[in-house]
């Protein structure tokens, strides 16, 4: 019995890249141009909750709070 995750299935994406897709997708709601969205959504060690907050709470431009989280 292996503990390796299975190998995604051609044109279905596995967890991972739909957990990446759905992060792009908030960063992208927030205000995130589409670059910085891909680049913060990839790191997903980055806390989405605090990527979100400092465009839509503290006020930091988006290019700025991505050179800041990434």
């Amino acid at each position: 019995m292996s503990l390796l995750p299975a190998p995604a299935v051609r044109g279905v994406p596995d967890e991972h890249e739909s957990v990446v897709d759905w992060r792009l997708y908030c960063l992208l709601e927030a205000g995130y141009d589409q670059i910085t969205a891909r680049k913060v959504a990839k790191h997903t060690e980055i806390d989405l909750h605090r990527a979100v907050a400092l465009v839509t709470e503290k006020g930091c431009k988006p290019l700025l709070a991505g050179k800041i989280l990434v």
